[in-house]
């Protein structure tokens, strides 16, 4: 069988690398002809594809090395369109291998990225070059229908050491991490603060040079924590605290932002539509009153200027360390007036301004005892939701953010902006439950259940 009788489309494309990758590809030619033909598959002629070949529709595509230019990042992204699996290829593709170490950038050029930077890949193949039999296993498995979640595999080994990284919001405990690489996904996406450390059974998450997370390019958004599987990375606990307050009979007012109480119904398994449940808990724990609520916005307004204004201390963060020279348009973050109050909410990165502030995970596992099921519904003391007004610009997630600032600094821009970093906003901030499947999907469905409810009581 030749290679030109085989139905399956399976393109490699190169960006910037040494070839390693590639050449072990090309070495198990025939081994991987054998396997199709056991599998009763047929393939098309493979296509090593150079920078000025044209990109075709196909099944497979293996990608190796880093992106240097927009012309790369551009030319990814259509490979990415264009297949139904994406896999990368060794490390320059996956972390940014040896040309990611490159320090300096001159005449304007981009620092080498990985292509996991710009683009989702369905699988990897890890290594440098990559092992030839761990790329052929993973086409066997692929041309057989196997679906398998590469990012969540548990190492069959002991590893060999355990980076533990402390912070005053956050911490990442080294022994329960199975360096599955999720934080490291979505972290890089915003500031990078974590990547891998170490090689092989040492392999380990940690941040440059195991500095603290706070003295390293972390903002506290939290984000890693909805995306570890195993809560290795966890905010520092607030519960005891409450509970001490609670417990000395002060009544606190509670603040609860509406987006907390569609990740507590979550958490708990409540109907959005019976949301007052948790209220009627929140009472039985011996809270006083509680006021659905959104943080006021600090404006203060420039006339013919740019007012940013952070939703919170993550945004304020992301500013002074992205864009120091911005930060004479900055705006302080919200708080809490109320400082003897408890604040709930899905934004980890509010426990900087200090104060009870709660997370949605801490709240319902402070929750967690109550038989919430049997509870009678109550309903909020007050409404204080306040509104943004309807002139200022909303800049959702890193993407969002650059854009607004960059035509900002190219003098395009007029008025003021909110800044959310989290992707997608408030609804999935970094205090919201453990990111799974479908959470989108039902966390929308809870939203469709309150909202109108909430909308009576303004």
């Amino acid at each position: 069988m030749g290679w030109d009788t085989v139905r399956l489309r399976i393109a490699v494309y190169q960006l910037g690398s040494c070839s390693g990758c590639i050449n072990e590809f090309l070495s198990i030619g025939e081994m991987l002809l054998e396997m199709i033909s056991r599998n009763d598959a047929e393939l098309l002629s493979p296509m090593i594809s150079q920078l000025d070949s044209k990109i075709e529709g196909c099944d497979i595509s293996l990608v190796e090395g880093v992106v240097l230019s927009k012309d790369d990042v551009e030319r990814l992204r259509e490979i990415r369109e264009k297949s139904k699996i994406l896999i990368a290829l060794g490390s320059c593709a996956i972390l940014g291998g040896i040309p990611g170490l490159r320090r300096f950038i001159q005449n304007g050029g981009m620092k080498a990225s990985p292509i996991t930077m710009y683009v989702d890949a369905d699988y990897y193949v890890r290594g440098c070059p990559i092992d030839r039999y761990e790329l052929l296993d993973l086409i066997g498995r692929i041309l057989k229908g196997e679906w398998f979640k590469q990012e969540e595999r548990r190492f069959t080994i002991v590893r060999g050491s355990i980076v533990d990284i402390e912070g005053a919001i956050l911490r990442l405990d080294g022994g329960k991490c199975i360096v599955c690489g999720r934080c490291i996904a979505v972290c890089r996406r915003i500031t990078s603060a974590l990547d891998y450390a170490y090689r092989s059974i040492d392999t380990a998450v940690s941040t440059p040079f195991n500095v603290k997370l706070d003295e390293s390019t972390c903002i506290a958004c939290g984000q890693c924590t909805i995306y570890c599987p195993v809560g290795a990375i966890v905010e520092v606990d607030s519960t005891r605290r409450i509970k001490d307050i609670l417990g000395r009979g002060v009544k606190p007012t509670v603040y609860i932002e509406p987006e907390a109480i569609v990740g507590l119904c979550e958490a708990l398994n409540v109907n959005g539509g019976s949301y007052g449940k948790i209220l009627e808990a929140f009472r039985r724990m011996g809270c006083g009153r509680i006021i659905l609520w959104k943080p006021k916005l600090r404006i203060a307004a420039r006339r013919g200027s740019v007012e940013l204004i952070p939703y919170s201390e993550a945004e304020a963060r992301y500013i002074r360390i992205r864009h120091p020279d911005l930060l004479g348009y900055m705006a302080n973050p919200p708080i809490l007036d109320d400082r003897d109050s408890i604040w709930i909410t899905p934004c980890l990165a509010r426990k900087i301004s200090g104060g009870n502030i709660v997370t949605v995970r801490e709240a319902a596992r402070l929750l967690a005892p109550v038989d919430i099921d049997s509870l009678p519904e109550a309903d909020f003391d007050e409404v204080e939701l306040g509104g943004i007004d309807k002139e200022v610009v909303k800049a959702v997630g890193v993407e969002g953010m650059e854009r607004i600032i960059e035509r900002m600094k190219n003098g395009e821009a007029r008025g003021d902006v909110v800044l959310y970093v989290c992707p997608d906003g408030c609804l999935y901030g970094g205090g919201q439950p453990y990111m799974e499947p479908y959470t989108k999907i039902k966390r929308g469905e809870i939203i469709a259940q309150i909202r109108d409810k909430i909308e009576a009581l303004e």
